[in-house]
């Protein structure tokens, strides 16, 4: 039914619902509920993260750690971890064989056996 000119408009309310006793909050920024005090989590900031990648390099079984542990809250962050623990030794694997072939260890070897 349409509203009449005599009849104000209401604004929107949008409202979300205390996971622990179903109050309806109307504010988004309230940091605790109402009725039962249950404080509300800051959402995780979900964006790629080089600084987690480069450990999940340096460090694959953290890395691997990470990602499984970020994996439900945050997937992009955990994506990052994984990517870097998973980049590590396939760049091993890929650059050692081409530095042994061009002779890359050849002085290396040749100072420590002597």
């Amino acid at each position: 039914m349409p509203t009449t000119a005599s009849e104000p408009i209401r604004p929107i309310e949008f409202r979300f619902e205390c996971p622990r006793c179903g109050h309806g909050v109307i504010n988004p920024e309230t940091k605790k509920c109402p009725a039962c005090g249950q404080r509300f989590a800051d959402p995780v900031q979900n964006q790629r993260s080089p600084l987690l990648m480069a450990l999940g390099f340096f460090l694959p079984p953290v890395g691997l750690v990470l990602s499984a542990a970020l994996r439900e809250r945050a997937p992009q962050k955990a994506m990052s971890a994984a990517q870097g623990a998973i980049w590590s030794p396939v760049l091993y694997l890929l650059l050692v064989p081409y530095l042994a072939a061009t002779g890359f260890f050849t002085p290396l070897i040749q100072a420590l056996t002597k």
